[in-house]
């Protein structure tokens, strides 16, 4: 089966390049703009070569399949053959997962940490730093103890990516103890119980920063000094509570204050037995919600609480406790801890994208299910604790990219994006889809995210400056600088032959990722450059033929939710006409369940539901069905019955939880058209992974 990535730069755009050195490179072509810059897809193209591209998607191919030892050293391989691909970010984090999978911790952690510090802008930084955490859970060394009498304990954000376990035993270590190290804390055990005050700080930093896992077992098996035993079951404690192993972690931290824990290392082990009793005593019953009902995303927070409003009441039998964020991650974290102690059997939330990651990490810590109404990519690899019920950037990619593919079976394809996370989320997605679904990339150019003017990026897009790629123009630079020597009538003729140059437009598809302000700016600027959008209009095509006297090439152009405003047609004009976008929600959609949601909603608020409201009623609704029907009487019954929802008949469509836990339902496909926006009937999904 041939893997998503497979493909990539094989004949896609060929260097589109801002500038052409003239002569020996001494002069630039076009106003001399700085020499480094290079359009996206040039880059792209040649950091992807055809040997590059089949030995990423061979890698890519074991990963999907399983095969962890395999992938991992594949994908070592790519990465030592092709240094300056554009992929080594992905490559990077896949193999520090599949190391992670075969218990390589020590070697997963190496890598993952290398990814961050030399990619830290890549779009996978944040499910990086998921497995990142997951990693040093395991091995213990994100999980500090400090030994500072009033020193706070810090929160335990590790996580855990297989379903908690109660067994007694721990685990057995994926590798052995370091005796250097085991050696190395009893000789600082026993200076510091002979008093050296030094070497009590070099302890706690030794147990904190270099012991394993297995070197705290094998430690806890010698003769060990009472205190630094206490630090080192506590340790364990607190690791075990991460990993699932509950009666371990019971046990250790018992053990602690049996060996005399004083101090904040007793105040830990402690915390641990509070965590654990904090997963006793369920409410079945009660649902938790975490929303920023303050601060500036208050509205936001209550527009999802107006929808879950009309659906969870006390008369059936379901109670709600909210709990504000204010959108802050701290308070996102204290609102799980709570919520944790009120009983509840699920939260739902929250919804702030800087919150998601450090309430979900929580949440699976605790044995809570969470239905997180973020967008934050990545957010359910925490763990199996963690669903997700929201419109990703992602998800609208790949919807956007099937359809281009497969509905209207278009087969080249560009985008146009500003340099903000959300657009590259949205067309690194698009890209992967199309050239799975058969499609070929042609260009992709980025601008700055708050610019409003777009003449430079588009002309790189249709290659008007380049003459690496235009033969004919090349020709021409080559003749005039014969025919000029004076660097000004140089320049003006350079200027000259670059207006007169036809554009390459050799796609059929244009995705441009901007909300829908920015868009009415863009929208006209592609006109200029000869590129056609309103194709379906067949009485300004003719005028646009009759104008130009040459064959036109119109282009569909996609968008995403951030279109969705009665002002886009406005702002855009006849520029947008024909033009289609996604959206998880449509107040004005047909759909029998959209309907009778926008009509209940608009009778008890007195006014039209957007996206929140919509995944506020869906996500409650989803809830108090299974609560309801099933009657779970813990969290682990909850989460299973979740995991096996299937088309729930929601306001945003038949929702069902895939094996990622990720909502997978239709989307809603939008176009414009002379009297506005109007939905077309299709059926696409956005999700990754299609449930059963």
């Amino acid at each position: 089966m041939k893997s998503a990535r497979q493909g990539r730069g094989e004949q896609v755009l060929k260097m589109r390049s801002t500038v052409l050195a003239l002569v020996a490179g001494s002069m630039c072509l076009f106003g001399c703009p700085p020499a480094a810059v290079r359009s996206v897809r040039a880059q792209e193209s040649a950091a992807h070569p055809e040997e590059a591209q089949r030995a990423f998607g061979a890698a890519f191919d074991h990963f999907a399949a399983g095969r962890w030892s395999d992938a991992a050293t594949a994908f070592a391989g790519f990465e030592a053959a092709h240094p300056g691909s554009a992929l080594v970010p992905e490559s990077m984090y896949r193999r520090g997962a599949a190391l992670n999978r075969l218990g390589r911790l020590d070697e997963a952690r190496h890598v993952l940490k290398g990814q961050l510090a030399a990619h830290p802008t890549s779009s996978y930084s944040a499910a990086v730093r998921a497995e990142l955490t997951s990693v040093e859970a395991k091995l213990g060394l994100s999980l500090g103890v400090p030994a500072r009498t009033g020193e706070a304990a810090p929160p335990l954000t590790a996580v855990n990516l297989e379903p908690p376990r109660a067994s007694a035993t721990p685990v057995p270590s994926a590798f052995s103890a370091s005796a250097a190290t085991v050696e190395k804390i009893r000789g600082l055990a026993r200076r510091a119980a002979a008093g050296d005050v030094a070497a009590v700080d070099e302890l706690v930093n030794a147990i904190d920063g270099e012991a394993t896992t297995a070197d705290l077992e094998a430690l806890l098996s010698v003769d060990l000094d009472a205190s630094a035993g206490a630090l080192c079951a506590t340790k364990l404690a607190r690791l075990w509570l991460h990993l699932g192993e509950l009666e371990a972690a019971r046990s250790m931290a018992q053990r602690a204050l049996s060996m005399g824990a004083a101090g904040s290392t007793a105040q830990q082990a402690r915390a641990v037995l509070d965590r654990l009793s904090l997963r006793e005593g369920v409410k079945p019953m009660t649902l938790g919600v975490i929303l920023p009902l303050s601060g500036k995303f208050k509205k936001i927070g209550e527009s999802i609480q107006d929808g879950m409003s009309l659906v969870l009441n006390k008369r059936e039998g379901v109670e709600l406790v909210y709990k504000d964020s204010a959108g802050e991650p701290e308070q996102a974290v204290q609102a799980v801890e709570q919520l944790a102690r009120d009983g509840v059997i699920a939260i739902i939330g929250p919804v702030a994208q800087a919150e998601a990651a450090p309430a979900a990490a929580r949440a699976q810590e605790l044995g809570i299910p969470m239905i997180s109404l973020a967008r934050t990519e990545g957010v359910t690899n925490i763990g199996p604790n963690v669903f997700r019920n929201a419109l990703t950037n992602s998800a609208q990619g790949r919807a956007l990219a099937r359809y281009a593919a497969s509905v209207v079976k278009l087969k080249t394809a560009a985008a146009f994006s500003p340099n903000i996370s959300s657009g590259e989320e949205v067309a690194g997605a698009f890209w992967d889809a199309f050239e799975t679904a058969g499609g070929e990339m042609k260009a992709y150019e980025v601008y700055d995210h708050d610019t409003t003017t777009f003449s430079a990026p588009l002309r790189r897009l249709v290659a008007r400056d380049s003459a690496d790629v235009r033969p004919e123009l090349k020709a021409e630079v080559a003749k005039a600088l014969a025919a000029e020597a004076n660097p000004y009538k140089r320049r003006r003729l350079m200027q000259k032959l670059a207006s007169q140059a036809t554009p390459i437009i050799d796609f059929d598809v244009l995705l441009v990722p901007d909300y829908y302000k920015t868009i009415g700016l863009i929208a006209p600027a592609l006109a200029v450059e000869d590129i056609i959008t309103n194709g379906c209009d067949e009485k300004a095509m003719e005028n646009i033929k009759k104008t130009q006297k040459r064959d036109i090439h119109p282009v569909l152009m996609l968008g995403t939710n951030v279109w969705n405003s009665p002002e886009l047609v406005t702002r855009g004009g006849r520029y947008v006409q024909c033009s289609v976008f996604v959206d998880g929600f449509y107040a004005d959609s047909m759909k029998g369940p959209t309907r009778r949601f926008v009509e209940e909603f608009k009778a008890t608020f007195a006014r039209k539901p957007g996206l929140f409201e919509a995944q506020g009623y869906d996500t409650a609704g989803l809830a108090k069905e299974l609560l309801v029907k099933s009657r779970p009487q813990s969290r682990e019954a909850f989460r299973e019955l979740l995991a096996g929802l299937r088309k729930y008949p929601g306001a945003m469509g038949e929702t069902s939880f895939g094996p990622d836990r990720e909502a997978d339902r239709p989307l809603f496909f939008l176009t414009v058209d002379k009297a506005g926006l109007s939905e077309l009937d299709v059926t696409i999904s956005g999700a990754a992974v299609k449930a059963p």
